[in-house]
C-alpha cells in the first residue's frame, strides 16, 4: 500500500498558483510607492520570514552536492533577480502588469518549444 502524500505537498501547487498570480497585482501597487529593487528586497525579506519557520517544521531534503547548490543559485538568480528585477523596472517605466503577466504566462510553452528544438535526437 503506497504511503499517502503529506498535506503540504498536496496543497503546494494551489498555494504556489495563488501566490504567483497575486504577485503581479501586488507589484503594481508596490511599485507606485517604492523603487523596484527596494520593493524586490522587501518582498524577499517577507517571504524569507514566512518560509524559514515552514522549513524548520517540514525539514525538506536539501541538495547534497556543490553542483546542485550551484545550479539552484544560478537558476534562482536568473528567475528571481533578473526576471523579477526587470519586471519591476518595466512596471516603474509604465509597462502594464497585465501585459507582462500575459507574456510570462507563455514562458513554459516557449521553454518547452526551445527544449524540443535544441534536444533533437541524432
Amino acid at each position: 500500500m503506497p504511503a499517502s502524500k503529506p498535506l503540504w505537498l498536496t496543497l503546494a501547487p494551489a498555494i504556489f498558483l495563488v501566490l504567483w498570480s497575486a504577485g503581479f497585482a501586488v507589484a503594481k501597487f508596490g511599485i507606485a510607492h517604492t523603487e523596484p529593487i527596494t520593493f524586490l528586497v522587501l518582498r524577499y525579506g517577507i517571504v524569507l520570514a514566512i518560509l524559514l519557520p515552514v522549513y524548520w517544521v517540514v525539514r525538506p531534503p536539501l541538495p547534497k552536492t556543490v553542483a546542485a547548490w550551484a545550479h539552484l543559485a544560478i537558476v534562482g538568480t536568473l528567475i528571481q533577480v533578473v526576471c523579477f528585477g526587470l519586471c519591476y523596472l518595466a512596471f516603474k517605466s509604465g509597462f502594464r502588469p497585465g501585459a507582462w503577466r500575459s507574456s510570462s504566462a507563455c514562458s513554459p510553452f516557449w521553454w518547452g518549444w526551445w527544449h524540443r528544438i535544441l534536444s533533437v535526437r541524432r
